[in-house]
């Protein structure tokens, strides 16, 4: 069989949050140069369904595959995000990115989770090229005004 080489992105979020989500997917499948390849695996916690029927929009603009993993279906899972402490403002899905590898599929052979909160500007399958020297995650590269917020912080230390 040969290797899957869709772009799979896990997005996590709960009702309060569906509209960055669809501006994170809609700016991914702008940007990117295979709308077809992407697959949108949509973690999500209490999702009103005429919110969720709004996200189907980037499937019929762009071609991509909206999979859902509503989180309130995993008896298990829901009792472990509720039972870990939150604040009030914050909501148990929070902790969902640090168990996708518990509801993705297993023959995934290589997903990217991006926050609700970015926005894409480049082509999305720029980051599935980057080598993990098998590492099992990376983050995205640090931008030239981190390096040089880095690079004061550094120099404050030393003074």
């Amino acid at each position: 069989m040969p290797a899957d080489t869709r772009l799979h992105i896990a997005l996590t979020f709960d009702d309060r949050f569906w509209g960055p989500a669809y501006a994170t997917m809609r700016s991914i499948a702008l940007a990117t140069r295979r709308r077809k390849d992407l697959v949108f695996h949509l973690v999500h916690w209490h999702l009103a369904p005429e919110n969720r029927a709004e996200l189907e929009a980037i499937a019929s603009e762009f071609g991509a595959t909206l999979l859902d993993y509503r989180l309130e279906d995993n008896a298990e899972l829901s009792a472990l995000l509720t039972r870990l402490p939150h604040p009030k403002e914050l909501p148990p899905i929070v902790y969902a990115r640090l168990y996708l590898d518990r509801y993705l599929p297993a023959d995934i052979g290589r997903f990217l989770f991006i926050d609700c909160d970015v926005y894409v500007r480049v082509p999305i399958e720029n980051l599935f090229a980057v080598e993990l020297r098998g590492r099992p995650r990376t983050g995205p590269p640090a931008s030239d005004a981190r390096r040089r917020h880095e690079g004061r912080r550094q120099a404050v230390r030393q003074l």
